[in-house]
């Protein structure tokens, strides 16, 4: 589900993650139910679940962006257990790669980038983030060019 790997890089945690999509999605039903009018259901959900977690993370005051990675390792380290050593060294090598790459993002460029990530346009990123199209633009090529430097090194 696009929306709960969103929250899980966000928040770094499974159940915070499963926890905010959730409700994301009992506010879309609740809405629905109101009558009201919903252009794009992707962009309002990803709008909503964005702005629950930004709650979460103003509650809990936490700096979530190395845990987050490290959920996301950690995940995909437990997926691996049953492929070969050779292929589980690799694999932690290139998550390590991006990790440190992800690391030199500022949040709001680590933000496009995977809402980008997930499909969603320039002007659906905006409306979700809160900010114009040409900053998410902006945003995304330091992203990638950030990104492309980290793989040079």
């Amino acid at each position: 589900m696009p929306v709960y790997r969103y929250l899980l890089v966000f928040c770094g945690s499974h159940a915070e993650a499963e926890d905010l999509a959730q409700e994301a999605f009992l506010r879309l039903y609740s809405d629905l139910l109101r009558g009201r009018s919903v252009d794009s259901i992707p962009a309002w959900i990803f709008r909503v679940a964005h702005n629950l977690a930004i709650d979460l993370q103003r509650r809990r005051q936490v700096e979530n962006a190395a845990g987050c990675i490290q959920g996301a390792l950690a995940q995909k380290q437990a997926a691996d257990c049953a492929t070969s050593i050779e292929s589980n060294v690799l694999e932690r090598e290139k998550l390590l790669l991006v990790r440190a790459a992800m690391e030199k993002l500022t949040p709001q460029e680590r933000q496009c980038l995977e809402l980008r990530a997930e499909g969603l346009r320039y002007r659906e990123i905006a409306e979700i983030l809160g900010i114009a199209i040409p900053t998410v633009q902006t945003f995304l090529s330091r992203a990638v060019k950030k990104m492309s430097m980290e793989s040079h090194e």
